[in-house]
């Protein structure tokens, strides 16, 4: 929860995500709000409703009290992108961490230039408490050079350019989170992606 002042009161949020950048987008809403002259305690009884999609974020739990979290990573803006991947790096624990990043315009004319990579910091994830990432895709091998720049740890890096070939190098082993941050219009691919890991590491 998040404690808000208001006319010497202090009252409670509670966050819609673990991300921080959604707990500033919150507190846009309610400062917004109050401005308008609405109550505090309205504002955040309707905010207690509200609920991200889940094409956007969603954390879901895994065997031996482990979990995957989904979280949209808008390929193209490196901002989005740094913004989560900051999340990933401050994250409690042992990750590992799936990379779909290309959108559909990548998948079937790979005509998108990479430029933007380079803005993105991916130098978050050159973390000693991510295990392995695995990097699916058209555009993998770029993203892979981007890695290495970022100084990642090549043992640390695993690329392909199919998803089902990366099926076995997906594991929880000696980690307690694994993140799949996928590109906005590759929803279908990152769901498919969700549902072989929810059926194997929950059997």
């Amino acid at each position: 929860a998040l404690p808000i002042l208001e006319t010497g009161n202090i009252y409670e949020m509670n966050l819609l995500s673990e991300s921080r950048f959604n707990a500033y987008n919150q507190l846009a809403v309610v400062t917004l709000m109050l401005l308008l002259g609405f109550n505090i305690k309205d504002i955040l009884k309707n905010i207690s409703k509200l609920k991200i999609a889940e094409t956007r974020y969603e954390k879901i739990p895994l065997n031996n009290n482990k979990y995957l979290i989904k979280h949209l990573t808008k390929g193209q803006n490196p901002l989005a992108c740094s913004n989560v991947f900051d999340f990933v790096k401050n994250y409690e624990g042992k990750k590992n961490v799936i990379l779909m990043l290309d959108d559909k315009s990548d998948n079937e004319d790979g005509v998108e230039v990479i430029l933007w990579h380079y803005d993105a910091d991916y130098e978050f994830l050159n973390d000693p408490n991510i295990e392995r990432v695995i990097i699916i895709g058209p555009r993998s091998k770029d993203i892979y050079v981007r890695a290495l720049l970022a100084g990642i740890d090549s043992n640390k890096l695993f690329v392909f350019e199919n998803q089902k070939d990366a099926y076995n190098y997906i594991t929880i082993d000696k980690v307690e989170t694994l993140f799949l941050l996928n590109d906005m219009y590759i929803e279908k691919e990152a769901s498919e992606l969700k549902e072989y890991i929810l059926e194997t590491f929950n059997s």
